[in-house]
């Protein structure tokens, strides 16, 4: 099951605090945020709230649902080398897409999407 979460604007330190319960929770394997200043501050929050690692910045990603593993690449030495990491045990991964990472979506009718609204 794929979550999209809707929250207001609120204090920082609660949506991440809120969202950290959610996920204890819940255990998710994957966290995907926007590699904008809020996106990298809330996540680099989350993660160290989940005691998890970051990948900041990735500007591609593969997917093997079956297994659950992430590869992550991105960008370093102002782009002249690419480096991909692949996380296998560390749950949730999470990581920030670089602006231009986002792929078009495919059509899958086998899997829904839940909207959950979130009260701060």
């Amino acid at each position: 099951l794929n979550k999209l979460f809707a929250f207001p604007c609120a204090d920082l330190e609660t949506a991440v605090g809120k969202l950290a319960g959610w996920a204890k929770a819940e255990n998710p394997w994957l966290w995907l945020f926007c590699d904008s200043d809020y996106g990298r501050l809330f996540a680099a929050r989350l993660a160290a709230r989940l005691n998890t690692g970051l990948v900041a910045g990735a500007s591609q990603l593969d997917l093997n649902l079956n297994d659950e593993i992430v590869e992550f690449s991105h960008m370093e030495f102002e782009g002249k080398m690419m480096r991909t990491l692949a996380i296998k045990s560390i749950r949730p991964q999470i990581a920030t897409l670089a602006k231009g990472s986002a792929f078009p979506a495919v059509e899958n009718t086998s899997q829904t999407t839940e909207i959950e609204s979130l009260e701060i």
